[in-house]
Parts: structure tokens; C-alpha cells; sequence
């Protein structure tokens, strides 16, 4: 790899440490928009679970509203660490 490839690496992988650590202090804070996080949480975990993804908060199932096929994907994190936080250390990463 070149030197310039590690060096893109090491800084794509310092914004995603910096992103999900700006994420979490915010979440910590209470700011971190806990209405669509709670949405997709509640998604996740249900998938997590193996059960029926429906929404309390909005009621209806949350296929309905539209499609969103990396929340069943993301469900094996929710075995490893049933935390809200995943969810945002995943957002980080995906976006760096």
C-alpha cells in the first residue's frame, strides 16, 4: 500500500473515532435528537429479537413508512451491545 493510502486510511479512521465520539457526548447531553434515534433503536432491537419490527412511537410497522433494509443488518451489533451508542458508533463510521 502507498503512502499516500495509509495515509487516507488513518484519516478516514481518526474523523469516524472523532465522529462517534462527538455523537456519543452528545447523546450523553441529551442532544442527540432522541426521536428518530428511539425509532430506529426500537427498530433494530426488535430485529435483534426476532420479532415483528413494529413502532410504538409512531405506530405503525417501520417498513411501512419506508424501506430500510441496514437496520436487520445491523441487528447481530445489538447481540454484541445492546446500547443506543452502537447505533451512533455505526453512523460515525459509515459516514467517514
Amino acid at each position: 500500500m502507498s503512502r499516500l493510502a495509509k495515509l487516507l486510511v488513518a484519516w478516514v479512521i481518526g474523523l469516524g473515532v472523532a465522529y462517534a465520539i462527538l455523537s456519543i457526548l452528545r447523546h450523553n447531553h441529551f442532544q442527540s435528537g432522541g426521536f428518530d434515534l428511539g425509532i430506529y433503536d426500537q427498530a433494530v432491537w426488535q430485529y435483534a429479537n426476532f420479532l415483528n419490527p413494529y413502532n410504538t412511537v409512531k405506530t405503525s410497522h417501520i417498513l411501512g413508512d419506508h424501506l430500510t433494509l441496514t437496520l436487520p443488518l445491523l441487528a447481530p451489533l445489538f447481540w454484541l451491545w445492546d446500547d443506543v451508542r452502537s447505533l451512533l458508533i455505526f453512523q460515525a463510521f459509515w459516514l467517514a
